[in-house]
This record gives C-alpha cells, structure tokens and sequence, in this order.
C-alpha cells in the first residue's frame, strides 16, 4: 500500500490541507434524525488522502486496519491529477423518526460529468458489502438514480452504524461533496432547481432564436456569432450542470467531449462577437490582439476536448475563462469612452457573466469551494447577460441604421452631385444621354412618343460682356427656373452645356412639344430675365422640337432636335422651329 508522509504531499494537499499522516479516530455515527431536510456529510466522514489506486475495500475493512484516514472537518475534498485517488468513510445510523424515511445518498462533483469514477461501498446485513460503481466514465448502473449528480438508495443496513465507504478517482481537479437526502426533500430540491434552469434555458434560448432573426434579417455577422455564442453556452451548461446526464443518462466519454466544445465554443465565439460588436479591428493594436489571443484559447480547448486531451482543455479553458471577460470589459470600457454608445449596456452584461465566470474558474481551479454561486453563477451571469446584451444590440441597431440613414443621404447627395448641373440645378449632360437614351429604348419598346427640345440664348454672349459673368449666371439659373416652372412634372430638363438647355418630354407628341417651347419662348421674351430684378436683361431664346421617329435611336433624335434649333438661329432667333422629317405617322 501507497503511503503519503507529509514530506511527499503534493502541492494541492499542502494548499489544501486534505492529508494527515496519523491515522484518524474512530468517528462515531452520523445521526439522521430529520426526515424532513438533507444532512451534509463531508465535514463528519473521515479521508484517505491520495490513496494507492491499488488499494481494495478488504484491506480499508479489515479489522485493525491502520490506514490514516484523518476527519475532514473544514476541509474541501479534492482529487486532482497530483493525488487521483481518495477514499471516504463515514457511518450512518437512522433515528426513530427518520427511519420511516427512504434516504438517499447524493455525491456532488463541482463538475458532474469530470468524476471519472466513484465506487460506493454500502455494508450487508450478513457481513461484507455491496458494490455499487458509477461516474463519468461508466454507464449509469442500475442502483444509480437518474439526476445531475450521483444518488443511490441507502438500504437499511446502510443506516445501521456500520462504516460505508466511498472510493473517489479523477485525473482532472473536481471537488466533491457528500449529502444525505430523504427521497421526497430531494425530489422537491430538483423540480426547484428544474424550474430554475428552465427559465434560465428559456431566456437564453429565447435571445438565440431572436437573434437568429437579426442575423438573417440584417445580414451582420455579429448576429451570427452571438447565436453561435449563446448555442455554445448552452449546450456548455447542460452538459456541466448535470441536466445531460440527468435527462438522456451518462455517455461515457461523450459527455465530457461535449462540454468541452460548449465551453471552448463559448470562448471563442463570445470573443469573436465581442471584436465585431464593438467594432474592434488591427487598428485598435492594444484591444484587438489580446481579446483575439483569448478568443483563439477557447478555439484550442474546444479542438482539445473533442480530441480526448481533457487536462489541456481543463487548463486552456480556464485560463479563457479568467482571461476573455476581464479583456472584453475593458474593451467595452475603452470604446464607451470613445462615444460608441452601444458599449454601455454591453459593458455592464459582461461585468455579469465576467463575475460568474470568475467563480466558476476559481472554483476549478481550487482557489474558491462549491457553492450555489460557484456552480452555478455562469448561467446566472448569462441570462443578465443576455437581457443586457439584448439592450446593446438594439442599441447597435438604431445607430446601424442612423449609419446607413447618413450614408444614404450622403450616397444620394453626391450621385444628385456627379449628376446635376451646380449652377442651374439641372440635371447636367451626362445625365441628359443617359436618360436619353433610356427613354428612346423604352418608348420603341412599347410604343408610345418621346419629343426632345433644344434650346439655346440669344447673343448671351453679349450680356456676359456687357453685364459680366456675374449676372450672366444669374440670367442662366433665371432660364432653368422658368423651365421647371412650365414644364410637366414629367419632363426632364437638363443644361447641356454653356447657354444650351435640352428637355425630355416622355409621352409627348411633336405638337405638344411645340406648345411647351412656344410657352417658354413666350415666357422669357416677355419678362426677361431674370424676372423680378430691378433692370432684368430683354433675352430671347431659340427652341428646336423633334419626336422620335420609327427606327430612330437617340442620336438621330438628338441631331434632328439640335439641326432645328441652329435653324431657329438661321430664321432669325426668338421662335421655335419643328424637326418634321422623319417624324412618327400616324
């Protein structure tokens, strides 16, 4: 048999305390008196630390052994990859009252699913005892009850004073507690707890689904890794809190490979949404590297913990664990301080989960006790996480779209921009044989008129050497004006260079075009321009109007348009002259 001198401790015993080397009193029996509420039992039983994995219960029963199991008291018990095998005995008698009771006997692992193996040594009314095995790495056996954690049935001979035992083993650190339970106060402590975690799920799948919406809907990856994240999370905390296990029963090496998937794909996708979220690229140097760093560990301990090297999960994991929330607060905490707004909410919901992660982490690495809060403060930290992330994102969505409400109006003041004549307000050349010729192809398609008039000042250049440049602008804004104002709302008038204007009139036969132009002609000829100014210059202008004929394509029709507005010239000015060859019969 393997003994231990407190020379040889390993460092988690020394830490820890869990090992003695004298040999223990021998404990009296644990009374259970109260059918009625559960009877913690680690601080009464007695320890064998870091035991021989070769030792069997004939030699811890035989009488006059001297094997130095030591009482637990305050101590935590442990087994870790420095001392992976540990034993416990502990002696149960049954008062008068709590005989009437179906007690049960409950391990608690802080992670369900690590414990490699426990073997329960309950003693027999003739003598000897009955073996009952369990753990993660063995099928739920058939004395075993279906639960997160690790309950058998206590028989009567159980609770009868005689020394039960309790063989512990894992090559990865999980801390371990014992219970006794009346059946009915158990079952209602699950259906609590199921409760909790139903509403716990619910929440969190609830968000997932909702952002399965946006993500489609808004095409953001973000989106997409938020509901990567939160899968993750939760197939993380239905592994780890026993509800696989209790639900679907123990998948020996399935069920670890699982959570550590869940855990590292929670890491890496949290991280991976966080970058995005908060808009974190290489060129913030300082935030990016160090969350991607923390991302990438999460990566690694989920390819870890599908590929069985469950100790380098176990250790990426939690270095994550601590690493990634604490990065992601400050993170969230610099772009608040650089006006992002969204980073407010998103900065209080990881302070959530960063607090329930740390307990979490610290619980595995032996630095914090099982608790309520160490086991279960992730899933807690991750529903208000949720709740408060889910205020980020709609923050994020309103100044989404106040984003691309701007970009928008920019995009569309600069195509209006590249598009329209600065001066005039007109739409410019380049939109004129664009629109052209757009029109021309759509009126042959279905056969309806398209007239085009052309129309140019009369001796402008006098007026810009007689009254100067100036005005003479003045003079062209007055002239568009005047053509809006007695134009279609359909018609497109366009500057098409210098003093030459051109109108698209959609739908309009030739004889409607020359009632337009003649409107304008008369117009200008009769006001001046521009109208309304103390001297306004007496100007005439000259118009040519042709109709697109059959066959024709936008060049003729510009041709024959601009040849009968240098006729309008030739005739002497101020009219409009008809560009009838060619013309569409009727």
């Amino acid at each position: 048999m393997k003994k231990s001198p407190p020379a040889r401790l390993p460092p988690a015993a020394l830490v820890l305390g869990l090992a003695l080397a004298l040999p223990g009193a021998k404990a009296g029996a644990i009374a259970l008196a109260d059918p009625h509420s559960e009877l913690e039992l680690s601080a009464e039983a007695e320890l064998l630390f870091d035991a021989d994995p070769e030792l069997g219960i004939e030699e811890l029963s035989r009488p006059g052994s001297a094997l130095p199991f030591s009482p637990v008291g305050e101590r935590r018990i442990y087994v870790d990859p420095e001392a992976p095998v540990a034993w416990l005995r502990f002696r149960l008698e049954a008062g008068p009252e709590a005989r009437s009771a179906q007690w049960l006997l409950e391990v608690q692992p802080s992670f369900s699913i690590i414990l490699d193996r426990l073997d329960l040594y309950l003693p027999r009314e003739g003598g000897g005892y009955e073996a009952i095995a369990s753990g993660a790495s063995l099928p739920a056996g058939p004395r075993e009850l279906a639960s997160r954690y690790y309950n058998f049935e206590l028989p009567p001979e159980a609770l009868r004073g005689g020394y039960c035992y309790l063989r512990l083993e894992s090559s990865i650190a999980v801390e371990v507690r014992l219970i006794a339970w009346p059946a009915l106060c158990q079952a209602r402590r699950d259906s609590l707890y199921d409760v909790a975690f139903g509403l716990i799920y619910g929440a969190l799948l609830a968000m997932l689904l909702y952002n399965v919406f946006l993500s489609f809907s808004l095409r953001d990856r973000a989106y997409a890794y938020y509901v990567l994240y939160v899968g993750s999370g939760i197939l993380w905390q239905f592994m780890v809190q026993g509800h696989a296990k209790a639900i679907l029963g123990n998948w020996p090496g399935w069920n670890e490979a699982l959570m550590w998937v869940g855990v590292g794909g929670t890491l890496c996708w949290g991280g991976l949404f966080s970058l995005r979220f908060l808009s974190i690229g290489r060129s913030r140097p300082a935030l990016f590297w160090p969350l991607l760093a923390a991302t990438s560990l999460g990566a690694a301990a989920a390819a870890a913990g599908a590929l069985g090297a469950r100790n380098l999960a176990f250790s990426l994991s939690h270095i994550g664990g601590l690493a990634l929330p604490l990065l992601t607060i400050a993170a969230a905490a610099v772009r608040r301080r650089q006006g992002y707004r969204p980073a407010a909410h998103y900065l209080v919901g990881w302070s959530f989960l960063a607090a329930g992660g740390l307990a979490f982490a610290l619980m595995g690495l032996k630095l914090l006790g099982v608790s309520f809060w160490t086991v279960n403060g992730v899933a807690v930290g991750m529903v208000f996480q949720a709740l408060l992330l889910s205020m980020a994102m709609g923050e994020r969505v309103r100044q989404l779209r106040k984003e691309k409400e701007l970009h928008q109006r920019n995009e569309a003041r600069y195509r209006e921009l590249s598009l329209t004549d600065p001066l005039t307000g007109l739409y410019n050349k380049r939109y004129f044989a664009s629109k052209l010729e757009s029109e021309a192809a759509h009126a042959r398609r279905i056969g309806r008129p398209l007239s085009l008039v052309f129309l140019d000042l009369d001796d402008f250049k006098a007026v810009n050497d007689g009254r100067g440049h100036p005005f003479g602008d003045l003079v062209l804004a007055a002239l568009a004006a005047e053509l809006r104002e007695a134009l279609r709302d359909s018609d497109v008038a366009c500057r098409y260079g210098g003093e030459e204007f051109a109108v698209i009139m959609p739908g309009a036969g030739l004889a409607e075009a020359a009632a337009a132009g003649e409107r304008i002609r008369a117009r200008v000829a009769s006001r001046g321009l521009p109208p309304g100014e103390r001297r306004p210059q007496a100007l005439t202008i000259s118009l040519g109007a042709a109709e697109l004929a059959e066959g024709e394509g936008s060049e003729g029709l510009l041709a024959r348009a601009d040849a009968a507005m240098y006729e309008a010239k030739r005739q002497g000015k101020n009219r409009v002259v008809l560009a009838t060859s060619g013309a569409r019969r009727p």
